[in-house]
């Protein structure tokens, strides 16, 4: 079993988590590369290309709005650089930012879903690392961003910005079955 570690997705806890198994979950960033797996270049990025016979990969994924508000929260409010708006999710679809994250521009998580049979959801992490290791699973909440306060993620959108993210990733969005307000949690799993 693979576990490709996506950033702002739960992949923190889950890679720690991950770890105590003896598991070691794969980073597609930098040089890394698994023996038995093909590779190619990628930008800054190295790229799976298949599991060799006998194992499976999975990875998370989470809802787009939401994540851009926890890039925001995590990289920019902090240091109170940068206000949460058009300009700044803009700014993260250019080729600087998509270089090192996400670097397909209209697909946040292609780069990682394209190389994974199973999909877990950042929104039911617990339950869907769970049902992939076939055992119960507790994660420790990891990373939690003070400058969201506890607000949900739709707060921070007005209709253009819910709209104009729901354009850019609209084909990804329904692929992966999220829509703005999520209105229950629910796995997808190929």
């Amino acid at each position: 079993m693979i576990f490709l570690v996506a950033p702002k997705t739960g992949s923190t806890a889950a890679r720690e988590y991950l770890r105590t198994q003896k598991f070691y979950p794969l980073h597609l960033t930098g040089q890394q590369s698994i023996p038995g797996f093909c590779g190619g270049a990628n930008r800054n990025h190295r790229w799976l290309t298949g599991c060799p016979g006998g194992w499976t990969a999975a990875v998370t994924v989470r809802n787009h709005w939401d994540a851009l508000v926890s890039w925001w929260a995590y990289t920019y409010a902090a240091r109170g650089e940068q206000k949460f708006d058009r300009a700044f999710v803009e700014s993260l679809m250019d080729d600087t930012h998509r270089s090192w994250f996400w670097p397909d521009p209209h697909r946040m998580w292609g780069a990682y879903t394209e190389h994974a049979d199973t999909i877990l959801r950042h929104e039911t992490l617990e339950d869907d690392l769970s049902a992939w290791l076939d055992r119960p699973v507790a994660l420790p909440q990891r990373n939690v961003s003070a400058q969201r306060a506890g607000r949900h993620y739709s707060e921070f959108y007005d209709s253009d910005l819910r709209d104009f993210v729901g354009e850019w990733y609209r084909d990804e969005i329904e692929e992966l079955g999220y829509s703005f307000l999520e209105q229950e949690a629910h796995r997808a799993t190929r």
